[in-house]
């Protein structure tokens, strides 16, 4: 499925609209929805797991982006705040299940992650195959969920019951890290200068959840207005959905609960086609 998305990135004509996150964007973004309603766009959903890392994240799409491309920045809260490196784990499974990612590996830090933690990783992949050899697959291919279903637009199909235990990362910092900081304003500056535009959204957060942490939240909402000069699509209340409407945690969302927040993208985003088309 990532590799799906990486030759999309790369092939698809622009103008095109290319959202960039975490895991909430794989499981709450639908492109069959959302496409015919941004049209002449294409849509390209790069959601992965957050623990890539931001920098992964940006690297793997900065060199495919042209004139009159968006790119949405659809990022978890998380990611504002903790480091934007990634973990050995996730970057060392990118990398196996495709040699050639090793390119997007760009900064010194990306590689003291890997570097740190390699011969702890080895010792595990070694491990998980002395006791279950059918993991091999999986280690290969960065699959833990590699049985998984996807449509032919590579959106998740929900076949499976929801999970009996709802996890709640929580937000827990409104501090944006200097170096996300960095990462963000540069790729701005990179992309405009091809006559691209970036946005940013909020993920989708349950309202239940976001009245418990609606100071935090706001606050660093106000810290991205004034610290990156990236256009804000709404406000975080206006992503936030009934906790029914989510699978297994904060981030993501149910089939139903991806229903309502593809349609919440389509309308800031239509607004935001109809602000540049004037």
């Amino acid at each position: 499925m990532y590799l799906d998305k990486y030759k999309a990135v790369k092939t698809i004509q622009s103008p095109k609209i290319v959202f960039v996150g975490g895991s909430s964007n794989m499981l709450g973004l639908s492109i069959a929805q959302l496409e015919p309603q941004v049209a002449p766009y294409e849509v390209v959903n790069m959601g992965m797991p957050i623990n890539v890392g931001l920098a992964m994240m940006l690297n793997q799409v900065v060199d495919h982006i042209h004139e009159d491309d968006i790119v949405v920045l659809s990022l978890e809260y998380a990611n504002y705040y903790i480091l934007p490196y990634g973990n050995t784990t996730m970057l060392y499974q990118l990398i196996s299940l495709d040699p050639s990612l090793v390119s997007d590996i760009q900064y010194w830090k990306q590689w003291k992650t890997i570097l740190t933690g390699y011969p702890q990783q080895v010792r595990q992949n070694i491990y998980t195959l002395m006791i279950d050899d059918n993991r091999i697959e999986r280690i290969l291919r960065n699959c833990p969920d590699c049985d998984r279903k996807v449509d032919e637009n590579g959106d998740w199909l929900f076949d499976t019951p929801r999970p009996t235990i709802f996890r709640n990362s929580g937000v827990k910092s409104s501090r944006i890290h200097p170096d996300v900081l960095t990462l963000i304003n540069e790729f701005q500056t990179t992309v405009e200068a091809r006559g691209a535009h970036v946005v940013i959204t909020f993920p989708p957060y349950p309202i239940e959840i976001y009245e418990q942490e609606v100071d935090i939240i706001n606050s660093l909402y106000t810290k991205l207005t004034e610290q990156t000069t990236i256009p804000i699509l709404g406000t975080p209340i206006d992503y936030t959905l009934p906790i029914d409407l989510f699978w297994d945690s904060t981030y993501h969302v149910s089939d139903d609960g991806r229903v309502v927040h593809t349609y919440n993208i389509q309308q800031q985003m239509q607004q935001f086609m109809s602000d540049l088309a004037q």
